[in-house]
């Protein structure tokens, strides 16, 4: 067969020309050929990494091919948002407590119960809202009257908290908490006078006594006077509650709500440590609330833990178990927008149940010869001193102050209703208000006397009795003999200028209407 009528495929078949072979032979062996040449490219395909087929348009498995992975990892999206930390809170049973005056904020929000304190009371006090309870305060104290002006005073003081205290119990059903004052904690006779006579007072407004709790600062004398309220059917809430061992003494007391600050217990350990914590779970003082927790738990002691003086609401977050919280203004204002996850309960072999199981129950702290402070280590007393009687210092500031604004408002009403009625009358017209009647020509105009001194807009405001008057916050902050020479000097003055114009028989001044109420 010449050469050039042989062909060779690609699967290595040979092609016959078809002039050599008869034609039936042809077809049988062109048929067969073809059989073969067909198997082996069949076979050869079948071995071969196929290629997509180009296109004028690329197609989606071009693109498939061709397109680099991206880097980005997607994170499957969760099945429900993160809870706010109010509802978590509420979820796990613990009760928000508004730590504020401001009247508006306890009107809008729903609160579990309110707390007041010495601290958030004089900020407030500047406010017409709260400086209304002042007056009246002042003016019942007044009337109900006293052996001594310290007395007195002091009955001023119980009053004006009684006040507010029923304004924020119309808006929050309860409980309430309040205090007694501060500066009597070493003396547990006169806090549970002082107690009972608030008490009295809540009970007179028809507010009956279980919806109030007295603060006492949780001293020596504290707890023991939380142990006698405890038998006259008070509720008291020990504060400045510093650990285990102080809160055992004082669930001993059988005080019905302990106040632990846990802002004060953070900074004694990192003051102590050295050390700021970035991460919280890792703090030292929350083991250590973390422990009284699961101490009052594993003993089904009856009194309610609250947490105060946070710094923050992240501090919140990691602390697990307590009855209640107490926040700040600012706090409240967060805490709706607020999403922090709250840690989980430790669980029973940890360090926390541990040193709760380790600690004594019943604990009999109040019968120790020395007190339950004897009975504490180094440590302990040391923070015991650096949560506690710091803090009365910082308390003790606060009640001077607002003893100090009912002392002036208590005078300031007793020198106004001492005077005469007519004598008032003409203190409180302003002069600047006084409206002459038009004389006939042939009468004589009066002429003021250049020796009496002008009366500015802030005297004759400072003198009106009014609480609501224009100046009457600032006016508290007045030295008390300044105000009193500068009323009788009014005094004075409008006697003479009445007196000398009488004399001269010149026609007396008409005051407009509005100016006498």
């Amino acid at each position: 067969m010449p050469a050039q009528f042989a062909q060779t495929s690609r699967a290595g078949a040979t092609l016959h020309s078809f002039d050599s072979v008869s034609p039936n032979t042809k077809s049988r062996e062109v048929s067969r050929d073809l059989t073969n040449v067909i198997d082996n490219i069949l076979s050869s395909r079948s071995s071969c990494v196929p290629f997509p087929k180009a296109a004028s348009t690329p197609t989606r498995a071009v693109n498939k091919a061709t397109v680099k992975p991206s880097k980005v990892t997607w994170k499957p999206r969760p099945s429900a948002p993160q809870k706010r930390l109010c509802e978590a809170l509420e979820e796990q049973g613990t009760a928000i407590i508004s730590d504020t005056t401001d009247f508006e904020t306890l009107s809008i929000h729903n609160f579990s119960g309110s707390m007041l304190t010495p601290a958030n009371l004089p900020p407030m006090m500047q406010c017409d809202d709260l400086f209304y309870h002042v007056w009246v305060a002042a003016k019942k104290t007044i009337e109900a009257g006293g052996d001594t002006m310290l007395e007195i005073v002091e009955n001023g003081v119980e009053q004006f908290l009684v006040e507010v205290g029923s304004v924020i119990l119309d808006r929050i059903p309860g409980p309430h908490v309040t205090f007694i004052d501060t500066r009597l904690h070493e003396d547990s006779i006169a806090m549970v006078k002082t107690a009972k006579s608030l008490i009295a007072r809540f009970e007179k407004q028809g507010i009956h006594r279980s919806r109030v709790v007295i603060t006492i600062p949780a001293t020596e004398a504290g707890v023991a006077a939380a142990a006698q309220l405890a038998k006259n059917s008070i509720q008291a809430n020990l504060n400045l509650v510093s650990g285990l061992i102080h809160a055992a003494a004082c669930a001993e007391a059988g005080a019905t709500t302990i106040t632990m600050p846990v802002g004060k217990i953070f900074d004694w350990y990192e003051k102590k440590r050295g050390m700021v914590y970035s991460q919280m779970a890792a703090h030292p003082g929350i083991e250590d609330i973390q422990s009284t927790v699961a101490y009052f738990e594993l003993n089904h002691i009856g009194s309610k833990l609250v947490g105060s003086g946070m710094r923050n609401l992240a501090e919140i977050s990691h602390i697990s178990g307590l009855d209640a919280v107490a926040l700040s203004q600012p706090q409240i204002d967060e805490l709706r927008s607020s999403r922090l996850p709250l840690s989980p309960t430790p669980p029973d072999e940890s360090p926390v149940h541990l040193r709760a199981r380790q600690a004594a129950y019943p604990s009999n702290w109040l019968q120790s010869k020395h007190g339950f402070m004897s009975a504490m280590s180094a440590g302990a007393r040391s923070m015991l001193a650096a949560t506690l009687y710091v803090a009365l210092g910082e308390l003790k500031v606060c009640m001077d102050w607002i003893e100090r604004t009912l002392y002036k408002e208590i005078e300031r009403q007793m020198v106004m209703n001492a005077l005469p009625y007519d004598v008032l009358f003409a203190v409180r017209t302003p002069r600047k208000h006084k409206r002459k009647k038009r004389s006939s020509p042939g009468t004589p105009s009066r002429s003021k006397s250049r020796d009496s001194p002008t009366r500015t807009k802030h005297q004759s405001s400072r003198i009106a009795p009014s609480p609501l008057a224009e100046g009457s916050t600032t006016d508290v902050e007045l030295d008390v003999d300044a105000e009193l020479e500068a009323l009788i000097r009014e005094v004075e003055e409008a006697m003479a200028e009445e007196r000398v114009a009488d004399s001269a028989g010149r026609p007396q001044e008409i005051q407009d209407e509005d100016d006498v109420f």
